[in-house]
């Protein structure tokens, strides 16, 4: 039981280190040089993307508030699921959806975003992660109007970092006092 505790206890820092150590969620934009339609391909494949139409994923146009709220909960998501946690089954919207069946009744709008938008549960996540990790949101709210290429950049960017600091994490010593 303790051991399994302490477990938890690790993961929860760790979530919480991915979420506020500055590099490594915010957004990054892409260099010039980068492929940027092996970003879309790379989302695509994570499930980030998912149920965004194709063209969507393979135009360029300016990224919307909701479309970027539900890219950055995605990837969130992704990061705590899949990376931090290995649960290669669980659905990335699962998270999203729990909040959302824990919202107040009557609850208004978050970040603008009302309860009748398809993105209200990334919003009301969003807005935990911000609680979390104050600032965040307005990062990802900043990439709002911006080019969808440059989007998919700072996510790919964001995951790849992430994956990065938990794999050091996993090496560090001091990092795995709580699962011994």
């Amino acid at each position: 039981m303790v051991r399994r505790f302490g477990s938890w206890i690790v993961l929860a820092v760790l979530a919480a280190l991915l979420c506020t150590v500055r590099g490594v969620s915010e957004p990054v934009l892409a260099p010039a040089t980068q492929d940027l339609s092996a970003d879309a391909a790379f989302l695509v494949e994570a499930g980030i993307l998912q149920g965004f139409p194709s063209s969507w994923c393979a135009q360029d146009g300016p990224v919307s508030k909701e479309e970027v709220v539900v890219v950055a909960a995605r990837v969130h998501s992704y990061v705590v699921l899949r990376v931090a946690k290995g649960n290669m089954s669980e659905p990335l919207d699962r998270p999203l959806q729990r909040l959302y069946s824990l919202r107040p009744k009557g609850a208004g709008p978050v970040y603008g975003i009302g309860p009748e938008s398809w993105a209200y549960p990334a919003a009301l996540y969003l807005r935990w992660v911000d609680g979390v990790a104050p600032g965040r949101a307005q990062e990802v709210l900043s990439l709002a109007g911006r080019s969808r290429f440059e989007c998919y950049a700072a996510a790919r960017s964001s995951i790849e970092r992430a994956s990065q600091a938990h794999k050091e994490a996993q090496s560090d010593p001091v990092m795995q006092w709580g699962g011994q």
